[in-house]
């Protein structure tokens, strides 16, 4: 190894434990500081006997029902969650998995399968949900794709409009334009393109097409379907990562200074 490759060794080796230092840290004290709430919260909510609504739970439907609700600034929203706050431990995607089975997981399993999980402890399988701000959009593992089987979305319609045909336009919304227009803080989302293709994914991509399958960039365009019947489809995966960092329905909804918590 010449002397250039070990100073960079060195280096990085130096840069890689700052940052885990860091992290610890940041983790560390978010810990200790967990049991109160900032003094100026504190005096928010002792000023306020009564609340015009309180929303209980602050999943990924929770916080974006609260987060309409304080619009109005004439009410008072009070958003009552579980789970512990989080630090920017819990922002970076590779840290997914020490998510799973941890304080801000629900931990549920499913019941006993007859036909299913039969490699585990008791035919039963760890099911995780978020128990943070955000939901599971919290610990998940940052992937977005549609429902793509248009006869599925039929049991959810019920004459509520909830056809693939009606939700195609909000799925359009915040994915082509790369901004949830929805989303209060106006941050930017995703979009249907990715940024970087790697050799070996645009090489996976060719060799699947040369063997007559279906294949895109994304999963998430109006022409991408598949069907019970024929589910040999290629393409990259959308995720929900903006700047190297989880986003999540606690990015796009939460305002602290709109909702008390």
């Amino acid at each position: 190894m010449c002397a250039c490759s070990q100073l960079m060794y060195v280096l990085y080796a130096a840069l890689a434990n700052v940052f885990a230092f860091y992290v610890y840290t940041e983790y560390s004290l978010n810990v200790f500081m967990d049991e109160y709430l900032p003094a100026e919260q504190q005096q928010r909510v002792e000023n306020h006997r009564y609340f015009d609504h309180i929303v209980v739970g602050g999943g990924t439907a929770g916080i974006a029902v609260a987060s309409r609700l304080a619009e109005n600034k004439a009410h008072t929203v009070l958003l009552i969650e579980a789970g512990p706050k989080v630090s920017v431990f819990h922002d970076i995607p590779l840290a997914t998995s020490m998510l799973q089975k941890s304080p801000i997981d629900w931990q549920h399993r499913t019941e006993p399968q007859f036909n299913a999980c039969l490699a585990m402890k008791n035919n039963s399988s760890h099911w995780p949900s978020g128990k943070v701000l955000g939901g599971s959009s919290r610990i998940n593992f940052n992937i977005h794709f549609r429902g793509y089987i248009p006869t599925d979305y039929l049991s959810w319609q019920s004459g509520q409009d909830w056809s693939r045909e009606d939700v195609l336009y909000y799925f359009n919304k915040y994915e082509k334009t790369g901004t949830c227009n929805r989303s209060p803080n106006k941050k930017k989302f995703f979009s249907h393109q990715p940024t970087h293709v790697t050799p070996i994914a645009a090489a996976i991509l060719e060799a699947a097409n040369e063997l007559g399958y279906n294949t895109s960039l994304s999963m998430n365009t109006d022409n991408f379907q598949i069907s019970r019947q024929n589910s040999g489809s290629f393409s990259l995966t959308p995720v929900a990562i903006r700047a190297g960092t989880r986003l999540s329905a606690e990015h796009l909804y939460f305002n602290v200074k709109k909702l008390m918590f």
